[in-house]
């Protein structure tokens, strides 16, 4: 019997013997199955699992992420800061009355006794431009006389019942310190000038919050990933063990044989048991970015999803050019330098010399008979007087003013230093994430060669152990080959995902890809 037919006649006894086998064990076969397939269908299957793609994990993100909300309060507050700003100079009235006895000595033990009875009113407004306007009425009872003898004229206006009314308008302009809306305004300025910075801020944290977010869930999903390719050279490797068994039972190979099969599957659930252990780990870190650790879900990231390699040649310029242009960080900066000038314009300014111009005009009105010439006198041109003038002050001492302009000059200096630092770093992450992404598509390719290259080696080995012509090691290594390979390409497929996005977010475009409004 030459060596061809008697291969012929073991192949056959082997495939009834697998056959038998097959029908005996099927229900161990069944669990066996149950169990390689039950942290899959433990993942995708249960309704307490949160399912997540890219896009779902970033909204998920806007809702639940404590760093993005705190940026969005800032903004709240600095529109409130606004509003106050804008109520700087409201229009006040006040009001005021009272009642008043006094006794005044008048010489020879003789006192003059007086009883008022007062109220007044005004309105009061402080302009933008540093006007000042000031309308004040009153009016007042009062009822006089003395202890022993009826007060002269001389005296006073003797004795009996008075009422009168005033009536004042003062206006206050200044000419140096406090003049125009330069100073008037700079608090509505300086207040949008925030607003503006915590707009900004709150993009630039966007940015990196959606970045910290992606990266966490392509970190899973790569997680996700080596752990279905582990389990796929898991479930060969039983199958592989069964099939040696099957031969060691029908006495067509050794028990020696049968150990390296079980090595081999020992080695891989091992594998897999630490991909688990990893993908639990990057469930937490991932649920901590997003918001939601505190819930302790349970995250399965959707493997079919394709990856967003969007990535297309560009000249490197043109990016460092564009991402200076729209990073989130230099906007941030340059918010902080208009504030800086902002509060530079004026620095000092409460201690600059004083001159304002001030004037009043009054009209008084009194009677102690008929009580409408109280009013009917104000057309008497009799009862107004007026004020006209000039208030100057002149501080003796300037090192104070002097500081105070020389720090604000200082501050907007150190933010323009800070802002050629920040770009200085923008230059220096485009040109990683840049040179990152090149790699990651070299790695790629080289990946996709290496798999296409173990594969058929692998294929290979498998016709030669059947033709008995390879040691099960053979297979063995090749199979290992393919399962590194596989891997390998999942893990460069993640980097350039990750450098694009690191890339995307130092441009700007971050945002606009996947919009948090």
């Amino acid at each position: 019997m030459n060596k061809s037919i008697r291969f012929l006649i073991i192949y056959i006894v082997f495939i009834n013997v697998l056959l038998l086998s097959f029908y005996a064990n099927a229900d161990e076969s069944d669990s066996q199955m149950d169990t390689a397939s039950s942290s899959e269908k433990s993942l995708d299957d249960s309704p307490d699992i949160l399912k997540l793609n890219s896009l779902n994990v970033v909204k998920l993100a806007k809702d639940n992420n404590i760093s993005l909300k705190s940026a969005l309060l800032n903004i709240d507050s600095a529109q409130q800061d606004v509003e106050s700003a804008k109520g700087n100079y409201p229009w006040i009235f006040g009001a005021d009355g009272g009642y008043t006895h006094t006794g005044t000595p008048i010489g020879n033990s003789l006192y003059q006794k007086r009883d008022t009875v007062g109220a007044g009113a005004q309105l009061s407004k402080t302009a933008s431009a540093g006007t000042s306007v000031v309308l004040r009425g009153e009016g007042e009872w009062y009822k006089s006389g003395s202890s022993a003898v009826m007060i002269t004229e001389s005296a006073g206006r003797g004795s009996g019942t008075y009422a009168g009314a005033t009536a004042r308008l003062a206006v206050t302009q200044p000419l140096i310190r406090g003049f125009g809306n330069r100073v008037g305004l700079a608090d509505l300025r300086a207040a949008k000038r925030s607003k503006t910075l915590a707009e900004k801020s709150s993009i630039s944290v966007a940015g990196n919050v959606v970045k910290a977010v992606l990266d966490a869930y392509w970190e899973l999903w790569y997680a996700a990933m080596r752990f279905e390719i582990n389990k796929k050279s898991e479930i060969t490797a039983e199958e592989q063990l069964n099939e040696i068994s099957i031969r060691v039972s029908a006495g067509d190979a050794a028990m020696v044989d049968k150990l390296s099969f079980e090595s081999n599957l020992a080695s891989l659930k091992a594998a897999v048991l630490e991909s688990q252990i990893e993908m639990r780990r990057q469930e937490v870190v991932l649920a901590q970015t997003v918001g939601i650790v505190q819930e302790n879900p349970r995250i399965f990231p959707d493997i079919n999803e394709p990856l967003p390699v969007t990535f297309s040649e560009m000249d490197l310029n043109e990016l460092t050019q564009k991402a200076l242009t729209e990073s989130p960080s230099v906007h941030v900066v340059i918010a902080e330098m208009d504030l800086a000038k902002e509060n530079e314009k004026i620095a000092g300014e409460s201690l600059r010399q004083k001159l304002d111009i001030e004037a009043w005009l009054q009209a008084s009105t009194l009677t102690n008979s008929d009580v409408q010439h109280i009013f009917s006198d104000f057309g008497n041109g009799n009862a107004y007087s007026g004020y006209i003038g000039l208030k100057y002050e002149l501080p003796l001492d300037n090192r104070k003013k002097e500081a105070q302009k020389a720090k604000a000059l200082l501050a907007v200096d150190s933010v323009n230093l800070k802002l050629n630092e920040e770009k200085n770093a923008v230059v220096a992450d485009v040109l990683i994430a840049y040179e990152n992404i090149l790699a990651a598509r070299d790695k790629l390719e080289l990946a996709k060669e290496t798999l296409v290259i173990t594969t058929q080696e692998m294929d290979a080995q498998h016709e030669r152990y059947l033709l008995g012509d390879a040691i099960y090691t053979e297979v063995r290594n090749a199979e290992e080959r393919v399962r590194k390979a596989e891997l390998d390409k999942v893990r460069a497929e993640v980097d350039l995902v990750k450098s694009q996005v690191s890339l995307e977010n130092i441009t700007g475009k971050l945002l606009k890809k996947y919009p948090l409004n």
